[in-house]
């Protein structure tokens, strides 16, 4: 159960029997980077992991998971910042300063 999961320590919730790959990994958290990797092969991200799930192929699918999941929550986890969307942003602001006003 992967609802509410963001910012929450791996393999420590109660009443979840994890196996020894999660719970090796207490000390981090479930970060929409994690979870992501967790998703596309679990076996890779954690391995030894219990989980049967052979993982998620396509960016996007995951994405749309954790969007989905995001909505579940009452007090969802911000998003990570869009990395590309931050550099466009100065150049922009660049050229419309560059333009003649009239």
């Amino acid at each position: 159960n992967l609802y509410n999961i963001v910012n929450h320590a791996i393999g420590a919730r109660d009443g979840f029997s994890y196996s020894s790959a999660l719970t090796e990994k207490t000390s981090e958290t479930w970060t929409f980077e994690n979870l992501d990797a967790f998703i596309k092969k679990p076996k890779d991200w954690a391995p030894g992991t219990k989980m049967s799930y052979g993982g998620m192929k396509g960016d996007e699918k995951r994405a749309n998971l954790l969007a989905y999941l995001r909505t579940l929550s009452a007090t969802p986890a911000d998003l990570p910042a869009d990395e590309a969307a931050s550099t466009e942003q100065p150049a922009a602001e660049e050229a419309s300063a560059e333009q003649p006003k009239e």
